[in-house]
């Protein structure tokens, strides 16, 4: 299929890339792009649910980056790849509920992030990706039950985010997008410690920050994933609005090729709370016998035992 076409593609452009970093090994732009070509094969895979292999490549770029000599340590674009690549390591290992990886390789992310922002606290796109590292982080100090540990770590991610969307001038969706995942963390944290109110008025904040862009058309997939993460989140705590679930399921379902697995799985709770059982089925029997355990998708398992003895029952060859 397309997902498939494209990782091709990209061990294509990995090869290329690998062969003139190992040219010149100590050319910090050839280091990083070689680097970058694991990281696009990495989320090829990740998109496919192909676990074992993005983590590989995530390993891999990562050792791209250690090889760079001792000169090149404080390359700031190399750093910021590198805790990039560190951070989104640890997304990978919490979708196979490596809980205990994740929080490593997050924290050392979260840190590699702030050393950069110390650097050049007006730069938004460090910002942005501090906000990225420790939103990983806190995440993994939540599946990990360490709820005042993750508070620290969502507060502190949104509190960079909120300064740099003041500080930057036609703040771009993107810094807007990221505040958005963090705000999004914080309300399920909110939510699994019996916190109702607040965690509401963080998903309407999402929905107010991020309907303009998806109704002009112009929403990536991370805007529409958070989006509809906010619009489910309110469902839940309502306990109804069908339309919202009605909605979830347009939006998503529309281009299922550009969905990661998190976007799969609400696409999944849309379809089975909407009375569309076979598509609900369909897609958790594809992530279970992928390897996939996130907290999250087994959770939701939990809630709908038949789902979860249809998985176990065909995907017990895991």
């Amino acid at each position: 299929g397309e997902a498939a076409a494209a990782a091709e593609w990209f061990r294509e452009a990995l090869d290329i890339s690998l062969s003139l970093y190992h040219a010149k090994p100590d050319d910090a732009e050839l280091i990083i792009g070689a680097g970058q070509s694991y990281a696009w094969l990495a989320d090829s895979e990740f998109r496919q649910v192909r676990l074992a292999e993005a983590e590989a490549a995530r390993i891999a770029e990562l050792d791209v980056y250690s090889s760079a000599d001792e000169a090149l340590r404080g390359h700031s674009s190399l750093e910021m790849s590198k805790l990039i690549a560190m951070a989104s390591l640890a997304v990978i290992e919490i979708a196979q509920n490596k809980i205990d990886l994740a929080l490593d390789d997050s924290v050392e992310a979260a840190r590699a992030a702030d050393g950069l922002l110390l650097k050049d606290p007006m730069n938004a796109e460090y910002a942005n990706r501090a906000t990225f590292a420790h939103n990983i982080h806190g995440g993994a100090l939540m599946h990990a039950g360490r709820f005042d540990d993750a508070r620290k770590a969502l507060i502190a991610g949104l509190q960079i985010n909120e300064r740099a969307m003041k500080t930057s001038a036609n703040a771009p969706h993107w810094l807007q997008s990221a505040g958005a995942q963090t705000r999004l963390s914080l309300a399920q944290l909110d939510v699994l410690t019996n916190n109702r109110a607040p965690a509401a008025d963080q998903f309407e904040k999402v929905i107010k920050d991020l309907k303009p862009i998806v109704d002009a058309g112009s929403a990536d997939a991370n805007v529409a994933r958070r989006y509809c993460a906010a619009l489910a989140g309110r469902a839940r705590l309502a306990k109804e609005y069908e339309e919202t679930w009605v909605e979830i399921v347009q939006l998503l379902n529309a281009d299922r090729s550009r969905l990661d697995p998190d976007a799969t799985v609400l696409l999944l709770e849309a379809f089975q709370r909407t009375g569309r059982p076979h598509e609900a089925l369909q897609i958790t029997k594809a992530l279970y016998s992928a390897g996939y355990s996130h907290p999250d998708f087994m959770a939701l398992l939990e809630e709908f035992p038949e789902l979860k003895a249809a998985a176990v029952g065909d995907g017990a060859a895991r």
